[in-house]
């Protein structure tokens, strides 16, 4: 996420978060993952430790948020209203539902150390782990840097060299 995003104002964080999910995705609760799922970010680019993060935005969202409404945030209460990290393997859905996406992607975050382990607990819970793998693989990105990513996993990316090229580009954009 840009600084051009993360320092605005909440109300228009929410507006832009809004605007661009809903293009492909405008369901109250697809909106609100992706909210959940911007504000965790912010934390770690903004220098939290992962867990203590975890624990802002859980504060941040359960007792309420100013545009999403009380039933849409009922419907993430296991991330927002208790420690998802403490649930076991076998509590963990990752199908293709948005917040079965964001409980797989939070748990394999916040229950692995590096980057390498949280994308193949992500991987080995199955069903839907394109999502969940891009989803959990965003957190684990911002927190352990580029460099934690195996070079065997870039190197065999189709297209690493133009991948690099493209994002050497747009984060040279952002930060003009």
């Amino acid at each position: 996420m840009s600084s051009r995003l993360a320092d605005k104002p909440e109300a228009e964080r929410f507006n832009i978060t809004q605007t661009v999910s809903s293009i492909t995705h405008a369901h109250p609760w697809s909106v609100a993952a992706c909210c959940i799922y911007l504000e965790y970010p912010r934390k770690l680019l903004g220098g939290m430790e992962k867990r203590a993060a975890y624990a802002e935005v859980r504060g941040d969202f359960s007792d309420g948020h100013l545009y999403i409404n009380a039933d849409t945030l009922g419907k993430f209460a296991r991330i927002l209203r208790s420690d998802l990290s403490a649930l076991p393997e076998t509590g963990i859905k990752s199908g293709g539902f948005v917040i079965d996406i964001m409980e797989a992607a939070f748990w394999c975050f916040l229950t692995t150390d590096n980057y390498r382990d949280a994308v193949l607990k992500a991987v080995n819970l199955g069903e839907d782990t394109d999502t969940t793998v891009a989803v959990t693989g965003g957190m684990a990105g911002l927190a352990y840097d580029i460099k934690a990513i195996p070079t065997v996993w870039l190197e065999s990316l189709a297209g690493y060299g133009e991948i690099r090229c493209i994002a050497g580009t747009l984060a040279e954009a952002l930060s003009t």
